[in-house]
């Protein structure tokens, strides 16, 4: 009963410490990042408006949350809320990535469907843990001049030409990639399709860099990947001085999942600098609670 009398006064003291956490010590610090990837922007906003709600009569509380509340609305709109302004089309390549959540089958109308009307070069699947001859028969029949292989670690790839070599590598309970060497129109594209373990009560540096470093030690042209952190965790700076990163190159809400409500960029497609980023189409589909992604590209 004391616990429900001082309910106003332990959400405040929980607003301003997500707001702490969120913006200051992000996650910096393990397990305190445990906070930060279980309280994105967007639900401690929603936290704030209660708060208003439950200081009305106190003005000075509740004016200043109404501030910090817009503030953070603009930061929120301004960061994670594009629109793209048309521009002069030129040719452009694209990859295809879609976590497909461990489906009991395979769903490949809107992989054939967005391969085509996008004229992607390259598709990724993670947790692909499902896929049958049918499967692979109809990709086939319908996208003729495309290589598949299921990979190693629930993932798949289809690329428009050959593939050439294959590097798994799995880290128990923390991650697991495919590298994977290419040939498209007589260049080569090494790709390397990433899954980073879920559970937030890991810490996520580790897996990060690890990536990071192996993409730069064999000269990874595009990473595309469910890395089950959040784009914000300050782990992701270490890449911006080697890739480039399709987050501001989306029209719409950044958040990849869950589908229907924008709360985390989990999914996330980086490319190396001698390549351009130019859009990032997102998809929503009911057979996964991840958003299907297509990112354009071209050649610097």
């Amino acid at each position: 009963m004391k616990l429900l009398k001082h309910y106003k006064a332990y959400s405040l003291a929980m607003y301003v410490f997500l707001i702490f956490i969120h913006f200051i010590l992000k996650d910096y610090l393990f397990p305190l990042s445990v906070i930060f990837y279980a309280a994105p922007l967007i639900l401690i906003i929603i936290l704030g408006f209660f708060v208003v709600f439950f200081f009305r009569k106190k003005k000075m509380i509740s004016i200043t949350v109404l501030i910090l509340q817009l503030v953070m609305c603009y930061h929120w709109f301004n960061n994670y809320y594009f629109i793209q302004i048309p521009k002069t089309p030129i040719q452009t390549e694209s990859v295809l990535f879609w976590n497909v959540a461990k489906k009991q089958q395979l769903y490949t109308r809107p992989i054939i469907n967005t391969t085509k009307n996008h004229n992607s070069t390259i598709i990724t699947l993670v947790e692909a843990i499902n896929i049958k001859a049918q499967d692979l028969d109809s990709l086939k029949m319908r996208l003729p001049n495309y290589s598949f292989i299921k990979l190693k670690g629930d993932m798949f790839l289809g690329v428009k030409g050959s593939v050439d070599a294959v590097t798994y590598k799995y880290v128990d309970r923390r991650y697991k990639f495919n590298h994977i060497i290419t040939t498209i129109n007589n260049e080569e594209r090494s790709i390397l399709i990433v899954d980073i373990y879920a559970s937030p009560f890991i810490n996520k540096e580790q897996p990060i860099i690890e990536v990071l470093n192996y993409a730069k030690a064999n000269t990874i042209d595009i990473i595309v990947g469910d890395f089950n952190t959040p784009y914000e965790s300050i782990h992701f700076n270490n890449y911006v001085d080697s890739y480039s990163s399709f987050h501001g190159y989306g029209n719409g809400v950044s958040a990849t999942w869950p589908h229907h409500i924008p709360l985390l960029e989990l999914d996330q497609v980086w490319i190396t600098k001698s390549l351009i980023p130019h859009s990032l189409k997102t998809y929503k589909y009911g057979v996964s609670d991840h958003k299907l992604l297509i990112a354009n590209y071209s050649k610097n």
